[in-house]
């Protein structure tokens, strides 16, 4: 929010004007999400007021494109375990056992949802980004991507 309402002023003066809201397929999806589905619905529904009150702007061209990818191949499980890894290793350098916070297995188990829902990420950053201008110059307000 505090973003938008930063940049949506200073956007609104620029010649190419174009707001792309990151949510998740996730967002969309009934149910086993908990907290992540639900912070990737509130980002959709940012970016379907934000598509709203725009059009009410006179002389407004700002394209506002809500995106919604499934999994991406990204180094986020990998540097989640680490973050984890090196946590448990500071909690049992300060003298006591380490303790699993609830978070060890985090990642693993968000990657083992995602599979079972939408199979195996195969979709590459450079795949959304390429589907981002494509989606953008076609004018569509959603942006569903699944590998």
């Amino acid at each position: 929010f505090n973003t938008l309402r930063t940049f949506v002023p200073v956007l609104v003066k620029q010649p190419v004007q174009s707001a792309i809201i990151t949510a998740s397929l996730a967002g969309v999806s009934p149910g086993f999400w908990g907290p992540y589905g639900t912070s990737k619905l509130a980002a959709l529904g940012m970016a379907e007021a934000l598509y709203q009150e725009l059009q009410l702007i006179q002389e407004n061209s700002v394209s506002v494109l809500a995106l919604c990818p499934g999994v991406v191949n990204t180094d986020l499980q990998e540097s989640s375990a680490k973050f984890t890894a090196h946590h448990s290793k500071v909690d049992s350098n300060r003298g006591g056992a380490a303790q699993d916070d609830g978070f060890s297995h985090l990642a693993e188990n968000v990657n083992n949802l995602f599979q079972r829902f939408w199979g195996q990420g195969t979709m590459t950053s450079e795949f959304c980004a390429e589907k981002v201008f494509e989606y953008l110059e076609s004018g569509k307000f959603y942006c569903f991507l699944n590998g």
